[in-house]
This record gives structure tokens, sequence and C-alpha cells, in this order.
């Protein structure tokens, strides 16, 4: 019986990975910290698990770059460590404290509860914040009552994280807490949307401070607020929009969020629609792109137009925006612009050109272009997957970029479109790889 080609698949995917794993792996016997760091780093994204016991070794080594992403692999493989070996990491600079602190789950729990109150005390906030984190991540209910203390922190950064950690290990707090932080002038921006986000999720009658945020005259508060009611009933929420989108000279970032909420939470868009069509031509691009998104949900009468008028503007990323839709809507004129866009060759509009070529098995000379080693990985990976769907590509050439091309995702994507278009070939090709 002759073997399904599909096991023949596998095996050859793995052994490619293994290939590529032996290479790259060869960087960490070098005496260079960056490329011991790198090394490690590529080994992660490969799911490698043969080499944890040497990043345990380079624990270790001199240079926190190196530490710091050997803990990351062996936390990305779940590979437990001592708590020697972890104590012994107290004594490294914070970048170090901090990977440990997050990376505390590769010890005992309750060695892991202990360690996560000494890093609690760390003269970092940063360190304090991923120790709160994983507090919350693994559940340490016997650190509540330091955490607790934590919420009078002079660093706004660690009280609002105490806060979190609190409510996720199912503990009480005062709804102050949050308006006191969402209303304080003085905060970041980002602490004060943190905390009115926080604020959302875990409070049921939140509606009042989402209100009043959104009425706020500090801009960033209250595009904030208009974003998180896109979680709120429509009804609830969709005078207030209407109200800022009613004004063309709000700010752009306010009449965005209101684009976006009123979007994500209003299922009849017929009225939102008519309120967006009014921003197809405002002056701020990120305007524009999201009254776009609003038009797209609909088969309404403006709905070509946009695309058409997007697709052959002068920016990138408006030509970005509209041309996933040419799949829902692929006139001869949409094909065109897209074909055309394809031939600039920018970055940008190249992939999603490409994704639309292929789900339409459209061909085109110009992709064969892309596949140069030029161009950025994910055009040429793309460009090749399209090749292989509108069989523009021979079994030959797909064999050869298996066995020579320098790019692993490439040529697991060339063995793929091996498999569909010559699966017979495959048992021959293991025989060379």
């Amino acid at each position: 019986m002759r073997e399904n080609p599909r096991k023949a698949l596998n095996r050859l995917k793995r052994n490619l990975i293994e290939s590529e794993v032996q290479k790259i792996s060869e960087g960490l016997d070098s005496s260079n910290a960056i490329v011991i760091a790198t090394t490690l780093n590529e080994l992660k994204k490969l799911k490698d698990p043969l080499h944890m016991y040497r990043a345990k070794e380079l624990l270790s080594h001199e240079s926190d770059l190196v530490v710091t992403a050997a803990l990351k692999y062996l936390n990305a493989m779940n590979h437990p460590i001592s708590v020697e070996e972890m104590k012994s990491l107290l004594k490294r600079s914070v970048k170090v404290r901090k990977e440990a602190a997050k990376s505390i789950n590769l010890i005992g729990f309750g060695q892991a509860c202990k360690l996560l109150g000494v890093f609690l005390g760390d003269v970092s906030s940063d360190v304090r914040i991923f120790a709160l984190r994983s507090i919350s991540k693994i559940g340490c209910d016997s650190l509540s009552e330091e955490v607790m203390k934590l919420l009078d922190n002079s660093d706004s950064k660690v009280k609002l994280e105490s806060i979190k950690t609190l409510l996720e290990l199912g503990e009480n707090v005062e709804d102050k807490r949050f308006v006191d932080m969402i209303f304080n002038a003085s905060l970041p921006d980002r602490i004060r949307l943190a905390a009115l986000k926080l604020y959302v999720l875990n409070f049921v009658e939140s509606l009042s401070v989402l209100k009043k945020a959104a009425n706020s005259s500090y801009p960033p508060l209250s595009s904030g607020a208009l974003e998180l009611m896109g979680n709120m009933k429509c009804d609830d929420v969709w005078e207030i929009f209407k109200l800022v989108l009613s004004n063309r000279g709000n700010l752009p970032s306010k009449i965005c969020s209101a684009l976006n909420g009123a979007l994500k939470n209003c299922s009849d868009k017929l009225e939102l629609e008519k309120l967006a069509i009014n921003y197809l031509d405002h002056p701020s691009l990120k305007v524009r792109i999201a009254a776009f998104r609003v038009v797209m949900t609909s088969d309404g009468a403006y709905t070509l137009d946009a695309i058409e008028d997007f697709l052959n503007s002068g920016d990138r990323d408006m030509k970005a925006v509209a041309i996933p839709f040419v799949y829902k809507y692929p006139s001869e004129e949409n094909v065109e612009a897209v074909k055309r866009i394809l031939k600039e060759g920018d970055e940008k509009t190249l992939v999603p050109a490409l994704k639309v070529l292929r789900r339409l098995e459209l061909k085109e000379e110009a992709v064969r272009d892309y596949i140069d080693k030029r161009y950025p990985s994910n055009v040429r990976i793309q460009a090749l997957k399209t090749l292989v769907m509108t069989k523009e590509v021979t079994d030959a050439e797909l064999e050869n970029y298996v066995e020579s091309y320098d790019l692993l995702k490439f040529r697991l994507v060339a063995l793929e479109g091996l498999s569909r278009i010559a699966p017979e070939k495959l048992l021959e090709l293991e025989e060379r790889v």
C-alpha cells in the first residue's frame, strides 16, 4: 500500500525544523552575548525543547541580556528551575529581576509565593509590577495583605496594578479608588485610561462614571471613554455617540472613538452610516479610515464608491484598509486597482493585495517578482502562497525552494505547496532533504 503523502509531509517538516534548530543552536557556543541571546530567542520561536539544560546553565552568565533570554526560553518551554537558581537572580539587575518575577511559575507554587513576597519589596517599581502580575497569574492568596499595603504606593503604576491584582484574587476594592485615579489630572493618560477600563470591567453600575469621563474636557479621557462605550448597550450610549458625530468640529481622536465605539455595539447601522458618510472626506486620515470601516458594514449606496475612492487614493493606509474588501466586491475596476497597487511595490499594501488575489484565485505576473529576497519575509511568503493557489509555480521550483531557500517559513510553505500540487514528489524529496 502506498504511504499517505501527509505522513511524508509531516516528517519533512519535522526534519526541516530540526535541521534549522541544529544550525541556529551553534550560536549558543559563541563568546558574544548578543549572539547567544539572539540564538535563544530564535530557538524559543521554533518551540525547540532540546536546549533547556543549556539554557539553565546560561542563567549564571555574566551578561544580563543572556540571562533574560534564557529565562524567556525556559518560560516558553515551561521548564522548571530550582529555587536556588531563581534566588540567585535576586542579586542581578532590574532587567533580570523583572524577568525572574515574570517567570516565577517555573518553581513550585509555595516557594513561588514566598519569593514573590520578596519581589514586592523590591526597590524597583517595575519589578514590583511584574511580581503583582505573577501573583494574579498563579493565585497567591497568602499575599493579599502585602498587596493591600501597596494601594497607597506613591507610584501610580504600582497602585493600579495592586488594584487589579486584588480583584483577580477575589478581594473587594472600593470604587472610590478607581474614580480618584480616573479623574486625577496629575496622573499620566495611560494610568487614567487603564483605571477607567478596569472600572468598567469590574463594576456593573459603571455607566454614570463612563458618561462623566466621555463629557470630560480632557481629550484622552473622553476619547478613551467613548471607545469603552462600545462595550455597553447601544440604547444606553447612542445619544452620546450621536452628539459627538453630529459635530464635525470635534477633535479627530474623539470622532474616531465615537465611530469605533458605535460600530462595535450598535447592530442597526443605518443611522450610524448616515453620520459616518460625512467623515469620508475628513482632513484626518484616522477619521476617514474609521468612517470607512463603518460604511463597509452595510451594502449601502456609498459602499462601492467608498472602496473605489480609497483604492485610488494617494495614501497607502487608505489603500491597505480597502484592499481586503475587494474580495467581497470584486468588480473589474476594483480588481484592476489591486493589480495596479501590487505593481507599485509598497510593503504596506503588498500583503493585503497578495491575499486578495489568492482568495480570488487570480493570476498576475507581478506576483512572482515578490519572491525575490530583497523583499521582507512576510511579502515573500504571501507571494509564494498566491503562486501555489493559482498554480503558477512548478513542482520543480517548489522542490528547489525546499532544498535551498534561506528562509525556514518559506521552505515550509513551499513544502505545503508541493503536497498540494505534486504530493507524489514528497517521498522522493524526503530522500534528499
